[in-house]
């Protein structure tokens, strides 16, 4: 077994790939983009201006970015038909 299958097994990986975790993604990404605009004079707003792309990404193309990076699939639409058999 893999650490992407293994990730992918998680309780945390179903709720971050189910439509909740989509939700909190796309929330997520747009609080760190309305921090680091406000805060865009400081590195650390600059910062999260630039994280602040990779949960919102995720949440907008339906990529789960940890399992792409551990190996695994990198569309959550994979992952969730995964874990319907």
């Amino acid at each position: 077994m893999t650490l992407a299958d293994r990730f992918n097994d998680t309780a945390f990986s179903r709720w971050l790939n189910a439509k909740p975790g989509r939700a909190f993604r796309l929330t997520a990404g747009l609080v760190f983009l309305g921090f680091g605009a406000t805060f865009r004079d400081h590195p650390y707003g600059i910062a999260a201006l630039v994280w602040g792309w990779v949960p919102l990404s995720s949440a907008v193309l339906d990529l789960c970015w940890i399992s792409g990076v551990l190996g695994g699939p990198l569309r959550s639409s994979t992952i969730r038909r995964c874990h319907a058999r």
